[in-house]
């Protein structure tokens, strides 16, 4: 259940000691079965209110009707009614596990599996027999634990995920796709056929019964089934003149390359002055106010829907596309054999439809017709005349039959029914300690990689995708900027008062001139000069680094207490090594130091004599 990339159900690490370390049980015990799930809160009081949503506590609906208006660029209404609930009202609540594999029903007549998911009364009974997953547990991730997993909703364990995979293996569906890699078992085509869109299709005779019996009886006598098919044939084909699919892939790439330019004139209406799009939003909207209308709706709005999300994708990942890149974006997708190939498919799908429409009408017709040639009941004779299916079983069989893409594959149906091989996974998370295990872990991984593409082993090279790495790399560099201002301030004031230290140093060394050159009078060299204000200026830096640390350490208290008061993170707190410590009063004694040289310097070469006539 998702929505807008946001989990209701998510998988817990299969870590017994993790788990416990980054949850805090609120109310039960902790899941021990396959069947048997937790409800994570946002914390001990909060519920994410899209949980609240999927759990039934708000209507669904209205959460639809958001993200349309969103959508749209309407405002939008919050409910901001709250919600009163305890812990008891959600221990115990059932969900159906309604596993991939029964939503089909194999049709032994075409060698294919019907989608039943709109069938209302099946998928009824399916949910009212399906296993049930309960909620034994309520937790929070764990407050003390900075590493804790913030995600809210309903968590499983991994035997979950093993169960549902070993029960597809054991379904009549998987086994049929299992036996034949090269057939789809959605549609009956095989994956070559889909690919190159040559399979026939559904004849005349797939739809339509004659009853030779009936027929005869009603016209008084035997009749050739040669001349019926003949008189048939010629009066669906009146029936069908129009419904050509040249004409309707034409019309198809005529509507699509419509709307995509439509879209693109609104989207480059919102530009700005460099001719870039920034927002999102501007995508959005121009894909919902060019929504078609027309039979072919399904299809064009279904194709210009994954067109803005690559546009949008383009703008999240790079802040900005320009106009000219949408135009060409609008002319790749339209010119691309990808999208020739699905209108082909689509165009093949809609001409099925209209013939399974303007069937009924055609055989009424032919039974007139036979009526008023042997001069007898046409009643009798359409009843020789019968649908093989019904009207709902016909558009089933015709959209299950078109099922197949260019996209679809032997791997990808497997995945689809929620089956897969424990030898050949398809995804592996690895779950690292911390950072120093992960950079070990990726040398590793790369190492390995660099040694299959050595040795011409394109196919065991692993892709792996760091997401910590990538969310790390932009935090990095917010905050490199933020500390190069820093360090920037840092050096202008450490240059300010080390300029400072040498001012009054050298001020010290006016004042105390006579004592000066009363030390040279009686033996003092001018190294003892220099050391006495050099030792000086060190035992002022120490005394400033100890007197900073101390202060430092005091408003730790107010600042950590203050982020513990917007954070409500016990863990997140600002503290000072003491290594650090240390560090900071050497480098405070190194620098005033360095600023007292100069003037230490000069007072060591004052003249004597000079030194002692001064007042």
């Amino acid at each position: 259940m998702s929505y807008s990339n946001m989990d209701v159900f998510f998988e817990l690490v299969d870590n017994e000691a993790m788990i416990k370390e980054n949850y805090k049980v609120l109310k039960g015990k902790w899941p021990t079965k396959y069947n048997e799930v937790v409800l994570v809160l946002q914390d001990e009081n909060t519920l994410n209110d899209y949980v609240s949503y999927s759990l039934g506590l708000r209507d669904p609906q209205e959460l639809k009707d958001m993200v349309s208006a969103m959508m749209k660029g309407e405002q939008v209404e919050l409910n901001s009614k709250p919600l009163k609930w305890t812990y008891d009202d959600f221990m115990g609540m059932e969900f159906a596990l309604v596993p991939n594999t029964a939503k089909y029903k194999y049709n032994s007549g075409y060698n294919l599996w019907e989608d039943m998911s709109s069938d209302e009364t099946y998928m009824k009974n399916l949910i009212n027999n399906s296993e049930k997953l309960t909620i034994t547990c309520i937790a929070c991730p764990n407050p003390d634990n900075t590493a804790s997993s913030s995600m809210s909703g309903i968590g499983y364990l991994p035997t979950l995920t093993r169960h549902i995979i070993d029960e597809a293996g054991k379904t009549d569906i998987v086994k049929q796709q299992l036996a034949d890699s090269n057939r789809d078992v959605f549609s009956g085509k095989t994956f070559e056929d889909i690919k190159n869109n040559t399979d026939s299709g559904l004849g005349f005779g797939d739809m339509v019964s004659i009853d030779e019996a009936k027929l005869a009886q009603a016209l008084g006598g035997n009749i050739s089934e040669e001349a019926v098919m003949k008189l048939v044939e010629e009066n669906t084909m009146a029936a069908l003149k129009d419904i050509d699919q040249d004409k309707i892939a034409d019309e198809l790439s005529t509507e699509l390359t419509s709307t995509i330019n439509s879209i693109n004139a609104d989207i480059i209406k919102n530009a700005n002055e460099s001719g870039y799009i920034t927002k999102p939003a501007d995508v959005s909207n121009a894909i919902s106010n060019n929504q078609s209308i027309s039979r072919y709706a399904k299809f064009i709005n279904a194709t210009t829907v994954e067109y803005g999300k690559k546009l949008i994708n383009i703008i999240n990942s790079a802040g900005e596309i320009h106009k000219d890149n949408v135009l060409a974006a609008g002319k790749l997708l339209l010119e691309s054999d990808e999208t020739k190939t699905a209108i082909a498919q689509a165009s093949k799908g809609y001409a099925y439809m209209l013939t399974a429409e303007n069937v009924p009408a055609a055989l009424a017709n032919v039974a007139l017709k036979m009526g008023n040639m042997f001069n007898v009941d046409p009643a009798g004779i359409a009843a020789a005349f019968s649908m093989n299916m019904s009207e709902e079983e016909l558009t089933r069989l015709i959209t299950a039959y078109m099922s197949g893409d260019e996209n679809a594959s032997y791997s990808e149906n497997l995945r689809k029914l929620g089956y897969a091989d424990y030898n050949n996974p398809y995804m592996m998370q690895f779950y690292l300690k911390d950072f120093d295990a992960k950079e070990i872990f990726i040398d590793f991984i790369d190492g390995y990689n660099d040694k299959m593409k050595k040795e011409n082993h394109e196919e065991k090279v692993i892709n792996y995708t760091d997401y910590t790495g990538i969310l790390m790399k932009s935090v990095k560099k917010i905050t490199n900027s933020v500390s190069y201002v820093l360090i920037a301030f840092v050096a202008i004031s450490l240059v300010v008062s080390s300029i400072m230290i040498g001012v009054i140093t050298y001020i010290s060394v006016l004042e105390r001139t006579k004592e000066i050159g009363i030390l040279r009078a009686i033996g003092a060299s001018k190294k003892d000069i220099s050391r006495i204000f050099n030792a000086e200026t060190i035992i002022v830096g120490l005394c400033a680094g100890v007197i900073g640390i101390v202060v430092s350490l005091l408003l730790l208290i107010p600042i950590n207490a203050i982020l513990f008061h917007l954070t409500k993170i016990a863990a997140l707190k600002a503290k000072l090594p003491i290594i650090s410590g240390f560090v900071l009063i050497l480098i405070s004694i190194f620098l005033t130091f360095i600023a007292g040289l100069i003037p230490s310097g000069m007072a060591a070469k004052r003249d004597p004599v000079e030194a002692l006539r001064t007042e």
